[in-house]
């Protein structure tokens, strides 16, 4: 019944598939002069990147506990993405 007058969707966006040292290239590869990655070292990079993988960690330990939707969009991010958005469209049909 509660279905029937609440409904949404919880999800958290990681890129747990990609190592510390693949999202330090990635931004590399990708960074524009204002981004903040670019005014950054590797070794700053890699350090804020390792500690953001221990964080990702336990949120994703937590949203598994509560039967949250866990989406990694580190590989096939616009299928993915696309896909999340059609979830929405029909949650609204609800």
């Amino acid at each position: 019944i509660l279905k029937k007058y609440v409904s949404f969707l919880l999800t958290h966006f990681i890129l747990h598939s990609r190592t510390p040292e693949q999202k330090v290239q990635d931004c590399r590869k990708y960074d524009r002069t204002n981004d903040w990655s670019s005014r950054r070292t590797d070794q700053e990079l890699l350090k804020h990147f390792e500690e953001e993988e221990k964080i990702q960690k336990i949120i994703i330990e937590q949203a598994r506990k509560y039967h949250y939707e866990i989406i990694d969009v580190a590989n096939n991010r616009d299928e993915t993405l696309n896909m999340l958005y059609e979830k929405i469209k029909n949650l609204q049909n609800l």
